[in-house]
């Protein structure tokens, strides 16, 4: 599963760490008592993010203590009311569904085998979640579809590729009030992160399996060139990204969004670029 959407911690006060702590435990539950054990271990940063972003202005959650299966021992501190968390929720069911048929049919016998065990454990629950946000279903399958398209037409297009999946991710805001053009927006700027970070993260393994990468497909080789590039593309989807939170009503989770969206996505570009930059050192040494 992705995770590259997080804060950059040492700029978090100690409140919005806390916060942000919370909300992923509260989506681990809600996960849990949703749609079962299985689907509480697919909790990713990813969707705390989304979240945290589509929380309502005038919403001020509530936070408890609490036991579970991660800390069974020591109570945790979890956000028990928070709407936004059910729709995250059902979202990572409904993306890791089709997560899930991709892998399926792209990966090695293995981990092909595991993609359809799982999917087969939650099969009733992508049912159910789909039923409830048949909005965010529709659209996700037809990404994936259009992603598997391009994909096995070997695009070179960046742009495509990844207006594909932020297409899917946009649906997510359909359910919301206020502010939904510019949340459907941000939501999609950060699914072309996600990909973009996904195959930059990927490259050397996919380059080895010869499958399909988008940054391998459009660059071949990764230089420090491809590099500075890719960087740019980054920083040019920020900018956009922070000029459109600016005009978003803030939320509870404000602080914490604000920090992802520029501190947070740089650090983790930047980390990704010097990891496959040493990879690369490493394949020529």
């Amino acid at each position: 599963m992705f995770g590259y959407i997080k804060p950059f911690a040492p700029e978090l006060k100690v409140r919005e760490a806390e916060a942000y702590k919370a909300v992923y435990c509260g989506l681990c539950r809600t996960l849990y008592h949703e749609y079962g054990p299985v689907a509480a271990m697919l909790v990713n940063y990813d969707m705390v993010f989304a979240a945290m972003l589509l929380a309502e202005g005038g919403v001020c959650p509530t936070f408890e203590k609490g036991r579970c299966a991660a800390s069974p021992f020591k109570k945790k501190c979890y956000a028990a009311s928070l709407p936004s968390l059910e729709l995250a929720a059902a979202a990572t069911v409904i993306n890791t569904w089709h997560k899930l048929s991709d892998d399926a049919e792209d990966e090695g016998f293995f981990k092909r085998l595991f993609a359809k065990l799982i999917k087969l454990l939650i099969r009733r629950k992508y049912k159910k979640a789909a039923k409830a946000y048949p909005e965010i279903a529709f659209e996700t399958a037809d990404a994936i579809a259009l992603y598997q398209r391009l994909e096995g037409e070997n695009c070179k297009s960046i742009d495509r590729m990844t207006d594909a999946v932020g297409k899917g991710a946009a649906s997510m805001a359909a359910y919301s009030g206020a502010g939904r053009e510019i949340r459907e927006r941000i939501l999609y700027n950060q699914a072309r992160f996600i990909t973009v970070a996904d195959a930059l993260d990927d490259y050397q393994k996919d380059l080895k399996k010869k499958r399909y990468n988008l940054l391998c497909a459009r660059y071949g080789e990764i230089t420090s060139e491809v590099r500075s590039e890719v960087r740019t593309y980054v920083l040019h989807i920020m900018n956009e990204q922070y000029a459109l939170f600016g005009k978003l009503e803030k939320n509870a989770f404000s602080g914490i969004t604000g920090n992802i969206l520029t501190l947070g996505v740089e650090h983790t570009i930047n980390d990704l670029l010097k990891k496959q930059e040493t990879e690369e050192v490493t394949k020529h040494a």
